[in-house]
């Protein structure tokens, strides 16, 4: 999903704000929106940590090396997939070999760990706006009930 595309799903407020914001403030607002689903899901590992790492010297206003940012990216994009897979299940041909459903299982700690996964991917982003638009969308999706929490995160953070 692109920049535009979350930014008309988010809140309006949050979608001024981040439009609005510096892209410093716009790097900030997406690394504390993946912090929060990190957090929130109880996602962590090595990769995690190298990721949030990363986070924190671009948040700073230094780059990441390129060749470790995207190692890391192609990990936290496996990790994703992979709690994705498990959380919606095999597909059609996987069932009619007589694989396991998890459709049968409770997929919200492993969707959640997907969607805090994805946050922290996105917030990874080379672009701070899309960063930040993206990693929202994906934390708001831990916890729709804590929209105002992210959206509170967004008027600290974004404000001038």
């Amino acid at each position: 999903m692109g920049s535009d595309e979350s930014l008309r799903i988010l809140d309006p407020r949050l979608g001024a704000l981040l439009r609005d914001a510096t892209p410093r403030r716009q790097r900030r607002f997406a690394a504390e929106c993946a912090r929060w689903a990190v957090r929130r899901a109880g996602l962590d590992g090595d990769v995690v940590t190298r990721a949030l790492s990363l986070c924190d010297q671009w948040e700073s206003g230094e780059p990441p090396e390129m060749q470790a940012l995207k190692g890391v990216r192609a990990e936290l994009k496996e990790v994703r997939d992979q709690l994705d897979q498990q959380a919606f299940g095999p597909g059609p041909e996987v069932l009619a070999a007589g694989g396991v459903d998890a459709r049968d299982r409770d997929p919200s700690p492993i969707f959640g760990q997907a969607r805090a996964a994805g946050s922290l991917l996105a917030a990874l982003g080379e672009d701070s706006l899309g960063a930040a638009a993206e990693a929202v969308y994906e934390a708001h999706a831990l916890g729709r009930r804590e929209a105002e929490t992210l959206i509170e995160l967004g008027r600290r953070i974004l404000a001038p």
